[in-house]
């Protein structure tokens, strides 16, 4: 057999073998397209949590409900925190095309999940009965002063005993 012959299977496994590339290439870019799809999602579902714990007056919530929702929150942000960190340490196998959209989104979670980590430490500190009532005592006390300045929550809380 001439050695020309042998040129054209050569090049069909060449082929075969770039298609082959180029389907694996292309399903790597469908599964990270899947993946920042999803980290989406998590930054809407965790921004769409903080906005109904900031934007609504839970004054009247009862002590006994408060304890379940810190729970809650408290997995979220362990949750979210694994997540992100996982998918960080992974951004450099993310394709070239969406790995600067991944890294601006787990970033984005990570301001999230501090902001919901900051309520959550609020909604520890309500349910204690013993802390929620000290404060109530301290702000009633800074209430009745005749200053017309309001006095800083920090100062107000430093005036707690431990």
């Amino acid at each position: 057999m001439p050695l020309a012959q042998y040129t054209q299977p050569i090049y069909e496994a060449v082929v075969a073998n770039l298609a082959l590339e180029n389907m694996r290439r292309e399903e790597t870019e469908r599964q990270d397209e899947a993946i920042l799809t999803k980290a989406f999602e998590c930054l809407t579902a965790t921004k769409h949590v903080i906005r109904l714990l900031t934007e609504n007056d839970f004054s009247a919530a009862t002590h006994d409900g408060i304890p379940p929702v810190h729970v809650a929150m408290c997995i979220l942000v362990n949750v979210c925190r694994h997540a992100v960190n996982g998918s960080r340490s992974n951004l450099s196998q993310v394709c070239e095309k969406y790995r600067a959209a991944m890294a601006a989104v787990l970033d984005d979670l990570d301001v999230v999940v501090d902001r919901l980590e900051d309520i959550a430490e609020g909604w520890c500190m309500a349910a204690d009965k013993e802390l929620t009532a000290n404060i109530r005592q301290a702000v009633s006390a800074s209430s009745t002063r005749q200053d017309t300045e309001i006095q800083d929550w920090r100062i107000t809380l430093a005036s707690i005993p431990d």
